[in-house]
């Protein structure tokens, strides 16, 4: 997965729109026409610049697999892009010196980083190389992650049904070989249900969808947010953009117990045992299950406890030497038993019950312990800007800052889902005995690509908001554009 960052191009202030630009507004012109939806006018994706910006990203990313997520984060948080080099780098792309000439440091954190308190960070998973969601404040049980929830949803249609003989079957099952973790097909609202019976799925871009699992450490349950459905910011029958853009609200995420400035966010994905429950769920066997913490615990309870004595006036431990027979105990359990006699008095002052002694093995020994000020440091803000409507006519929704962000700062970390072909987003239908395209998935104009490529790079979060201005006609204002990718 990939990782693009936005920047804004001068300040702007909270209640801002922040918009970006193609920079070569002929080639958004040229894009292939959709069978049955109608363009978004503006949402633009990038021409040819953009897409190196990508490929430098990318190729950052996977040549230095070997280093761990904290230190890419660190790097990626101390560069912004310059808009003078970067237009010389546009001039001149086929110079590979011009990429290094478009990087300048970033000026010190500002005010708003203090104010920001979701984060996307590395996670405290241990033996997981990938990124979580953070808090730097406390939340009480029963209150809200962000105070307008969690941006968009956007329906997917028949996304799981492909027939053998449908021309983009290969290439909606490379799609779903990476979307599958990221498609929501159960819990939708009756909307998206009745619009094709048990076919219908979402797709909900935005922190949720960054949130790692964890079956005793859940902290999130989530709700749809009212209206979760609303036609009302154009007019269906009369406005060009009806239909362009998705009317679904996203989920609002409530935490179902107090959570501490420092926690990471986790979700229940519902897979909570050992074994491959259905394809692509074989990470079960290697992540800490609760009958990893229920097995540690009763060893501790049972023959650690036991086997405490007291020598020359210090408690120590006199394990027998049969206690750990190899085979006894898994791989995962073993990392979860105290390795020396303070560690086990640790554990002990944990509380007194199976509960609490399960929670402290999943808070203290499972995870990697983040405070605060590291997450600041290390991570990147996921709430600079929130759903609202669009000051642009026709484009519905966009992305509003809720801070005074500086020019050259992170407006929002931007992971990235990849479509290798396009074509898995037609939708195709059996009419008189054979396929016929009918369409396409609204999905399409939320995503980033070029007219002459097949690959889409899918945002994560809420980058998806980020409306397109054009640097000709400026429609968003005399200054133009306020952000770049």
């Amino acid at each position: 997965m990939s990782t693009r960052r936005t920047t804004p191009e001068r300040p702007f202030l909270p209640q801002t729109e922040s918009y970006t630009s193609d920079n070569k507004d002929d080639s958004y012109e040229k894009e292939e026409k959709q069978a049955s939806i109608s363009r978004r006018p503006n949402k633009g994706r990038p021409a040819l610049i953009g897409l190196l910006l990508l490929v430098v990203v990318a190729y950052f990313s996977v040549s230095h697999m070997q280093m761990t997520s904290d230190s890419k984060l660190q790097q990626v948080k101390s560069l912004r892009w310059n808009d003078e080099s970067e237009e010389d780098s546009h001039d001149q792309h086929e110079s590979d010196s011009e990429d290094d000439q478009s990087i300048t440091t970033k000026p010190e954190s500002s005010l708003h980083d203090s104010q920001c308190t979701i984060w996307l960070g590395a996670s405290a998973l241990k033996g997981h190389p990938g990124m979580g969601v953070f808090t730097t404040r406390d939340i009480s049980s029963g209150s809200a992650v962000m105070p307008k929830g969690d941006g968009i949803a956007i329906p997917l249609f028949n996304v799981h049904a492909s027939s053998k003989s449908a021309p983009n079957k290969e290439a909606k099952s490379a799609m779903l070989k990476m979307w599958m973790y990221y498609i929501w097909s159960v819990n939708k609202p009756d909307h998206i249900t009745y619009e094709e019976y048990g076919g219908m799925s979402s797709y909900f871009p935005g922190y949720a969808s960054l949130t790692n699992h964890h079956c005793t450490l859940k902290s999130l349950r989530q709700r749809y947010l009212e209206p979760f459905y609303d036609d009302s910011l154009v007019n269906r029958f009369e406005d060009p953009g009806a239909g362009a853009f998705s009317y679904d609200a996203g989920r609002d995420n409530i935490v179902n117990r107090d959570v501490k400035a420092g926690e990471e966010l986790f979700l229940n994905y519902g897979y909570c045992k050992h074994g491959k429950q259905h394809k692509g769920t074989e990470w079960a066997d290697k992540t800490f299950m609760p009958q990893d913490f229920k097995e540690a615990t009763n060893i501790i309870f049972g023959a650690l406890w036991k086997s405490l004595k007291v020598k020359d006036g210090e408690l120590v431990v006199d394990l027998a030497s049969d206690t750990f027979e190899s085979g006894e105990i898994s791989d995962l359990v073993a990392q979860l038993l105290p390795k020396n006699t303070e560690e086990l008095k640790e554990m002990r002052l944990a509380g007194d019950t199976i509960d609490d002694l399960q929670n402290y093995l999943a808070q203290y020994k499972g995870l990697n312990h983040r405070e605060p000020e590291w997450i600041r440091e290390l991570g990147l803000c996921l709430e600079n800007f929130v759903l609202g409507k669009s000051t642009l006519k026709q484009a519905g929704n966009g992305g509003i800052a809720q801070f005074h962000l500086s020019e050259g700062e992170i407006i929002a970390p931007v992971p990235l889902l990849q479509i290798i072909d396009k074509e898995a987003l037609t939708i195709y239908r059996k009419l008189e005995g054979e396929y016929k395209a009918v369409g396409k998935q609204l999905l399409l104009n939320y995503c980033w690509g070029h007219s002459e490529s097949s690959l889409l790079l899918c945002p994560q979060t809420n980058a998806v908001l980020l409306n397109h201005c054009s640097t000709r006609t400026k429609e968003c204002g005399s200054k133009g554009p306020n952000a770049q990718i």
